[in-house]
């Protein structure tokens, strides 16, 4: 996978970052396998473990250590929709990562559009451990 340089600058107390990347079509994607954070194709049935990730900038955070039964090198954390997380609770979900684009594309200038931000996150489809109540 080839790594992106990315262009930073701050306008206004808000951070713009560019990507300096190759543009596709999205037609291109029905042909193109996306992988996600979890180093498997998005929508890929998976099952995760992990615990309250504390220090994460979004809703119902996970830090995965697992996927699949084998331990990740670097844990990830990530956004877990269909399941409510209580901190020091340790998890075992089977679903899929999925992501969306979010934000208003805003005018930066005259010329420039600020990016579309990407959003990874983990659809449960079943909570493994702990065994609902």
């Amino acid at each position: 996978m080839k790594a992106l340089p990315i262009l930073c600058g701050v306008a206004f107390a808000t951070v713009i970052c560019f990507a300096a990347s190759r543009q596709i079509h999205v037609t291109e994607l029905r042909e193109t396998t996306v992988i996600g954070l979890l180093g498997k194709p998005l929508g890929s049935r998976t099952v995760i473990a992990g615990s309250w990730a504390d220090f994460a900038m979004t809703a119902n955070p996970l830090t995965i250590v697992e996927v699949d039964g084998s331990t990740l090198s670097n844990a990830v954390a990530i956004e877990i929709r269909g399941v409510p997380l209580r901190r020091g609770t340790r998890y075992k979900i089977e679903g899929y990562e999925s992501g969306e684009y979010y934000c208003d594309p805003r005018w930066v200038r005259p010329d420039a559009q600020a990016y579309f931000q990407w959003h990874s996150f983990f659809v449960a489809t079943k909570l493994i451990e702990p065994e609902k109540p």
